[in-house]
């Protein structure tokens, strides 16, 4: 009687755990089957589907999108929706011929058509006010013109082939004054003789408005890089003494032989500049300016405080030494009293 009374007991139990844990399955499934929606922001782009193709807005733009599935379902989406969609033009149900195209109703079609297969729907494709319409322009052929804009210190710059390009730009363009401007600089290369792919820019456009234009390619540019400077010894440069005309008139300077000229100063400048100076096309010199005071007080030197010499030209020492404002001689008297006094600049200047 005891062993059958404890074998229903185990029976009821097992019935009892049965029923629970089917009740748990049942529960799990009916959970797993309850659909919810949620927003997602997608980041997508209109692409051309062509070289020869222009769409508007080219730039991403987010997307609000509403999702309808399980809970497992939408975290599997969002975990494998791309991190940026591309929606080519003429692809699917995007429009791909020349014209505008409202978007607003069928972007979510667009959207979806990108996507991996999935258990989730998108109820909605909301775009940003700013992006309503798809504009798609065709895009024609035109030749521009290379224009070559070389640094300092290239030399012979030319381009191997054709001097222009045939780009592809908006109609509008057809006509508008534009070239590509290839720039030469040699940056932190050595004197010598080059060759060089480099890429044109457009000149002439906004930004925006060059981003528009299509098929530039690189171009081989030959040329070569001569010193960006050169230094020069010049064995002698003349003083020569300046004040205010209504002072200096007052008084006679004169400037003794051995302080007429400066010797061995050595300068550095652009080598176009140098080259002025070698030939004697520019003739230096060394001004002493002179104040009302050191006038007045009859001072007997003066510090050279300018040096004129082309453009770009400094002195990097003067006698050896790297004090580029020396001291010269002066002998100063009033105008009156100064009869057989020499010359304020040297002979022959």
């Amino acid at each position: 009687m005891r062993e059958r009374l404890s074998r229903l007991v185990r029976g009821h139990l097992f019935n009892m755990v049965a029923a629970v844990a089917i009740t748990v399955l049942l529960l799990q499934e009916a959970t797993r089957s309850i659909t919810e929606s949620r927003e997602v922001v997608i980041r997508a782009r209109f692409v051309p589907s062509s070289e020869r193709m222009l769409v508007s807005p080219a730039e991403v733009f987010p997307v609000t999108c509403t999702i309808v599935g399980t809970a497992s379902h939408l975290r599997r989406f969002e975990s494998e929706v791309p991190a940026l969609v591309d929606l080519p033009a003429g692809a699917g149900d995007v429009p791909g011929t020349a014209g505008s195209w409202p978007i607003a109703e069928r972007l979510r079609d667009y959207i979806g058509a990108q996507l991996p297969a999935s258990e989730v729907t998108i109820e909605s494709a909301q775009p940003p006010p700013s992006v309503t319409t798809l504009t798609i322009t065709d895009l024609i052929e035109r030749s521009v013109d290379l224009v070559l804009q070389p640094g300092e210190g290239i030399r012979g710059a030319t381009v191997e082939g054709s001097a222009s390009q045939v780009l592809l730009v908006p109609p509008d363009l057809a006509t508008a004054a534009l070239s590509l401007e290839v720039r030469v600089s040699g940056l932190d290369r050595p004197p010598g003789a080059y060759q060089e792919e480099l890429l044109p820019k457009v000149i002439g456009l906004p930004a925006t408005r060059a981003a528009e234009c299509r098929g530039l390619r690189p171009v081989r540019v030959a040329y070569s890089i001569v010193a960006a400077s050169r230094e020069l010894t010049l064995s002698r440069v003349p003083v020569q003494v300046a004040a205010l005309p209504d002072t200096l008139a007052r008084y006679v300077v004169s400037i003794p032989s051995q302080s007429q000229f400066i010797a061995d100063v050595v300068v550095k400048g652009p080598p176009d500049a140098i080259t002025l100076l070698e030939s004697n096309a520019f003739k230096p010199i060394a001004i002493v300016h002179l104040t009302h005071e050191e006038l007045v007080g009859k001072a007997t030197s003066g510090i050279v405080d300018f040096w004129l010499l082309p453009k770009g030209v400094n002195v990097v020492s003067v006698g050896g030494s790297t004090e580029t404002q020396p001291s010269v001689n002066l002998e100063i008297a009033p105008a009156a009293a100064a009869a057989g006094f020499p010359l304020t600049t040297p002979p022959g200047n």
